[in-house]
């Protein structure tokens, strides 16, 4: 099953608690798409460190290149663990 960014085609690549919003319904909604990249199933590749230094992801640190998906699940996961 794809996942939500695959089928978007976007990843935020700067998630974290102060960039997920809840509405009046309880429905998270994602805000600050400044550092975002689009890309195409296939092409998740990028090279730039963005985002907020204590969610970004290790390869991000050491300079790699990195899945911008999977970068994403890793903010999330901090996420979580910090709340």
């Amino acid at each position: 099953m794809p996942s939500l960014a695959t089928l978007q085609g976007v990843v935020h690549r700067d998630l974290k608690l102060e960039n997920m919003l809840l509405n009046n319904e309880g429905v998270l909604k994602v805000a600050d798409f400044g550092h975002a990249g689009i890309f195409n199933e296939g092409w998740d590749l990028f090279s730039t460190a963005v985002g907020t230094l204590h969610h970004l992801a290790p390869e991000q640190v050491e300079g790699h290149v990195y899945s911008g998906e999977k970068v994403d699940l890793w903010a999330l996961g901090i996420a979580l663990y910090v709340e």
